[in-house]
């Protein structure tokens, strides 16, 4: 009986020990399970993209408009009734240049009038001087006719002064645009009366936007094209890149064109330049443009490394459709981030999902 108890008590105490070990085997599985869970889920996943070489050649068209290197509207400095125009629009004119006369007969007559003034005055000067030494004037008599015939010599000039501004000449070299007044036409001090363009150079103006700022550097010559002569292009070169960008978030670039007398341009006409990529026809390595992490001017990328990424910065150079060309940080085969940068940080953890 004793036997049979002890028998039964030990199978029980098998079977115990046996469960407790089964348990403690599954708890480990459970918890390695939920460690590679929780390890699993630090990971980001993202697409990637290698590196690759390629030989390019881009080219790049921006539209932009003419406008006259200088353009200047000519007006009245004096007051008067317009006697003569020696312009007509379209004609060229050069530097001092006549545009047109005012009419002077009252000046002439008060230029008249002050040159006798200043005549007897000097004349006065002369006499008194004489009696001065014979004590028949005073010092103070010889200052004061001094000091008119002084007076008569500024109203003189100031008379011509104002008969050169009754002819209005041309300060530049350039085209008669428009003609504001006609003959027998009373005209005030600051009327326009006429408008003329240099013609010889031209301003290209073109607006970019900050990611195509990377092809337009001060100095650099550019191709223009129009329409109104398709068969003859145009050099320019970009004279300045403006430093501040308008509402429309765009920069203004002007190129200077020197025009050609047989296929003159005119300001207004529309155009297109021709940007085409610095490295054209070369072989490069590239990149594409969603890879890009922040703006082209300060361009990064996230780099694989391992399990991990790299937040480099890098230098990119034209725009090739859809992808960039790296001038500089990335090596061939090297593999960037394409896609889920936007939860990355430097040494992220990652799990590539291609």
């Amino acid at each position: 009986m004793n036997y049979r108890k002890i028998s039964f008590i030990g199978v029980c105490a098998v079977v115990a020990v046996f469960i407790g070990w089964k348990l403690f085997a599954n708890k480990k599985v459970v918890d390695a399970r939920e460690l590679e869970t929780t390890e699993v889920s630090f990971a980001i996943p993202v697409k990637t993209q290698s590196v690759r070489r390629e030989d390019i050649s881009s080219e790049q068209m921006l539209t932009g408009v003419f406008e006259a290197n200088e353009s200047i509207s000519l007006v009245a400095e004096s007051q008067g009734t317009v006697t003569k125009i020696a312009i007509s629009e379209g004609d060229r004119v050069g530097k001092g240049t006549m545009v047109l006369k005012i009419g002077d007969a009252s000046l002439q007559a008060q230029l008249t009038s002050s040159k006798g003034a200043y005549e007897k005055a000097a004349k006065d000067l002369e006499r008194f001087k004489r009696l001065e030494a014979t004590g028949a004037v005073s010092k103070q008599q010889i200052e004061e006719v001094a000091l008119a015939v002084k007076n008569a010599e500024a109203n003189i000039e100031s008379i011509n002064q104002q008969l050169r501004f009754t002819n209005l000449k041309s300060p530049i070299s350039g085209l008669v645009n428009d003609v504001f007044v006609e003959e027998g036409e009373f005209v005030m001090p600051g009327t326009k009366v006429a408008e003329i363009i240099s013609v010889d150079l031209l301003n290209f103006i073109i607006n970019v936007s900050e990611s195509d700022l990377n092809i337009v550097k001060e100095g650099r010559e550019v191709e223009i094209m129009t329409d109104a002569y398709p068969l003859k292009s145009y050099k320019g070169k970009i004279e300045h890149i403006s430093y501040k960008a308008d509402d429309s978030r765009k920069y203004k670039v002007t190129i200077l064109v020197v025009n050609d007398k047989m296929n003159p341009l005119r300001s207004g006409m529309f155009g297109k330049a021709s940007f085409r990529s610095l490295a054209g026809g070369q072989d490069a390595l590239v990149i594409p443009r969603r890879a890009i992490v922040g703006s082209l001017k300060d361009a990064k990328v996230y780099l694989v490394s391992g399990n991990k990424v790299v937040l480099r910065s890098i230098v990119v150079g034209a725009k090739l459709n859809d992808n960039l060309e790296v001038l500089k940080g990335l090596l061939e085969n090297e593999v960037v981030v394409v896609s889920g940068q936007i939860n990355l940080t430097d040494q992220a953890e990652i799990r590539v999902a291609n």
